[in-house]
């Protein structure tokens, strides 16, 4: 029965890797994506709010890697835990 909760876990964590790895890339914004989604109904644009929209970006895609690389180091832990039981 162990056998089966150890490839339970690695399967939900490779899962997890995995979409967060996919909402990282997809949460990046170029700044003319940025400046596009920053117009305002007049048809202006507000640049103040295109940087906040790229700061924001950023932010989601950095704190998503780090989601990533603590599930990578997770699916690790299960493998060395196996390998060394």
């Amino acid at each position: 029965m162990a056998g089966y909760a150890w490839i339970i876990s690695v399967v939900g964590n490779v899962i997890t890797l995995v979409g967060a790895f996919w909402t990282a890339r997809a949460v990046i914004l170029t700044k003319q994506q940025a400046d596009a989604i920053s117009s305002v109904p007049f048809g202006g644009t507000n640049p103040r709010h295109a940087a906040a929209l790229l700061d924001q970006s950023k932010a989601a895609e950095h704190g998503l890697y780090l989601v990533v690389f603590g599930t990578a180091l997770q699916i690790l832990r299960e493998f060395v835990e196996h390998l060394c039981s």
